[in-house]
């Protein structure tokens, strides 16, 4: 576990349905291929490895008891990238009674996966939507779609978890249209939240 003895827990200001949180790891790596990420040529990091459950559990029931924590954000880069280590999760993580936020992969945030984790305490889920415009979306290889996207906002809803949409403008073949698509997108989904971010593009990358 991480030693957070050795740093200032109180100086840590972060709440998630009015509780006390911090910040975990259940699990790392993800095989998607898309193009903006850095992480897409490292082997290990395209690897997903999930950590035992129910070492998760213990890590949290610590977390409670000695800093009190109530809510946990998870840091993974998609807790759903592997359904059946998430349905245990969820199943073992419910009786702690804590709330918890994390990020999906769009395409494979299924119903079940949003009821598992609704009645595991999730509150906030997050995904890369990116962009409105599916010719965009292509470019730079999301596998996902408009309708991908807007269907993890319904069902998000659906369950009683609130949706956030990470999105960038400034991709390669970007326009004025597949920037208006984005624009018409996030009103047409209505996410409860999303944030929009200019791709920035290091020199010599």
């Amino acid at each position: 576990w991480p030693a957070r003895h050795l740093i200032d827990m109180d100086s840590y200001q972060y709440k998630l349905g009015g509780r006390r949180g911090t910040s975990m790891m259940l699990s790392q790596g993800c095989p998607y291929n898309c193009s903006f990420c850095c992480g897409r040529t490292i082997a290990y990091y395209r690897r997903a490895r999930v950590r035992n459950v129910d070492d998760v559990v213990k890590e949290m029931s610590f977390l409670a008891e000695r800093y009190g924590v109530g809510s946990v954000m998870a840091f993974d880069d998609e807790v759903n990238i592997l359904t059946e280590p998430l349905m245990e999760f969820c199943q073992k993580i419910a009786p702690l009674g804590m709330k918890f936020r994390g990020f999906v992969k769009a395409n494979l945030f299924t119903d079940q996966q949003a009821e598992a984790m609704a009645k595991a305490g999730f509150v906030d889920v997050c995904t890369g939507v990116e962009s409105g415009d599916d010719r965009i979306l292509g470019i730079i290889n999301k596998q996902t779609t408009r309708l991908v996207n807007k269907r993890f906002v319904e069902l998000a809803r659906k369950h009683g978890i609130r949706s956030k949409a990470f999105c960038s403008l400034g991709h390669p073949g970007e326009d004025v249209e597949s920037a208006n698509n984005l624009k018409s997108w996030i009103i047409e989904a209505a996410p409860d939240d999303f944030d929009v971010t200019v791709i920035t593009v290091y020199p010599g990358t």
